[in-house]
C-alpha cells in the first residue's frame, strides 16, 4: 500500500510541474520535418536523445529531464531549440526568437551566446510592469522591434501585444482584457484583440497587429483602428476596402519598397495586397480554395503562412525586381512571384520544393 501512495504522489508531482518536464516520448532527436513554414519546428541535439535502458540512467528520470532546465549564457548552437516562431535582431546585431511551447523569447547575442530574454517558462500572463524574465507569457508568436530597440511579441492566448524597453521592463502595449475586436478610435491598452499573430512597423512607426479575423493597426499615439477585416470569415471583399474584406487567420505580413502590405491567409489558401489606398486585392491562391500546387496550376495554395518582400537590384538603369516568397506548409513548396512595379503583378512564378 505504501508503495501505491508514494507512486500517486510522485505522479501528482510530475504532472504538476507544468511542462517544466518534458514528456519521455517527446525527446527523441534530432527530428527532421518536410514541411517549409515561416514557423521552424523543434531541432534537438544528438547529445539529448533519451536512454531507454534504465540500467544506463540508473532509473532515475532526472538523469533524463537534467539537460531541459533552459540553459543561459551558453553555446547557442548547443542548445536545444523549441519550436521558434519569429525573430528579430536589434541595432547591435543581437538575435531574439519566439519559443512557442515553453512560453519564452530567447536571445542569441553577438557572440553566440543564447540566454532567457523574456518569459519564466510557465504559461499565464502576469508581470506587466516588472522584469520581463519574471512575466509569463502564453504561446508568444510574433516579434516586431522599433527603432529604439524596444521588442514588441504577440501573446496570443493572452490576446494582447507586450512590449519590453531596453531597460528589460515589460508592460501591455495592446489588448489583454480578454477576446474580441473592441476599442477602434480609442487607446490600444484598453482595446480587445483575438488571438494576435503577426506584427510589423509600416515606414510611419504605426504597429500592425494580425489575429484571427482581422488586422489592427496601433499608430504612434497609441490609437487603435481596424485596418484590414469585417469580423467575418467567408472569403469576400477583393477589389473594394480593405476593412469590408473577409478575413480568416491573417498571419505574417511583409511591406514592399512602395508600402503595399503583403499578408498570408491561410484558411482562406490565398495572399492577399493592400494598397496604399486601403484596398484588397488577391495576389496569389485560387479564390480562397485549398488546392495542389504543380507546374500545370502553379497558383494552387493549401497552407500559405509566411511571406517576405525582397528588392533585386538587376542593373543600373533601375530595372530592378520585387520579389515576394510564400510558404506553403501544406504543399512543402516555397513560391516566388516576382512583382513589377508599384501595382502591376507579373505572371512570373517559380517554386522551389
Amino acid at each position: 500500500m505504501k508503495r501505491i501512495v508514494y507512486l500517486l504522489i510522485f505522479s501528482s508531482f510530475l504532472f504538476s510541474q507544468n511542462k517544466r518536464y518534458f514528456d519521455f516520448d517527446e525527446i527523441d532527436g534530432p527530428k527532421v520535418f518536410s514541411k517549409p513554414s515561416s514557423i521552424a519546428h523543434p531541432s534537438f541535439l544528438p547529445a539529448l536523445n533519451k536512454l531507454k535502458d534504465p540500467s544506463v540512467t540508473g532509473g532515475k528520470i532526472s538523469n533524463v529531464t537534467q539537460h531541459w532546465t533552459l540553459l543561459d549564457n551558453v553555446n547557442a548552437d548547443e542548445s536545444p531549440i523549441v519550436r521558434p516562431a519569429s525573430l528579430v535582431f536589434d541595432s547591435n546585431g543581437n538575435m531574439y526568437f519566439t519559443s512557442r511551447d515553453i512560453h519564452v523569447i530567447r536571445k542569441v547575442d553577438t557572440n553566440g551566446k543564447i540566454s532567457t530574454f523574456a518569459g519564466n517558462g510557465f504559461a499565464g500572463g502576469s508581470g506587466d510592469g516588472g522584469s520581463a524574465l519574471e512575466a509569463s507569457l502564453n504561446d508568444p508568436v510574433g516579434l516586431a522591434i522599433d527603432s529604439n530597440d524596444n521588442i514588441y511579441v504577440a501573446d496570443r492566448n493572452n490576446h494582447r501585444v507586450r512590449k519590453i524597453d531596453t531597460n528589460g521592463i515589460i508592460t501591455k502595449f495592446a489588448g489583454g482584457d480578454g477576446e474580441g475586436d473592441e476599442g477602434d478610435g480609442g487607446a490600444a491598452v484598453e482595446a480587445k484583440l483575438s488571438g494576435p499573430y503577426g506584427l510589423i512597423f509600416d515606414s510611419s512607426g504605426s504597429l500592425l497587429i494580425s489575429g484571427n479575423r482581422k488586422i489592427r493597426k496601433v499608430d504612434t499615439n497609441g490609437i487603435i483602428s481596424t485596418f484590414a477585416g469585417n469580423g467575418d470569415r467567408d472569403y469576400a471583399g477583393d477589389g473594394g476596402a480593405a476593412t469590408s474584406a473577409a478575413l480568416n487567420f491573417p498571419s505574417h505580413m511583409t511591406f514592399d519598397r512602395y508600402g503595399n502590405l503583403y499578408f498570408a491567409d491561410p484558411n482562406h489558401h490565398v495572399v492577399r495586397k493592400v494598397d496604399t489606398n486601403g484596398n484588397i486585392t488577391k495576389l496569389y491562391g485560387i479564390d480562397g480554395e485549398t488546392a495542389g500546387n504543380s507546374d500545370s496550376n502553379p497558383k494552387g495554395l493549401q497552407d500559405a503562412l509566411g511571406v517576405s518582400y525582397e528588392r533585386i537590384k538587376v542593373d543600373a538603369q533601375g530595372e530592378d525586381e520585387d520579389v515576394l516568397y510564400i510558404t506553403d506548409t501544406g504543399n512543402h513548396a516555397i513560391i516566388q512571384v516576382v512583382l513589377r512595379g508599384k501595382t502591376q503583378e507579373s505572371l512570373k512564378v517559380e517554386k522551389h520544393t
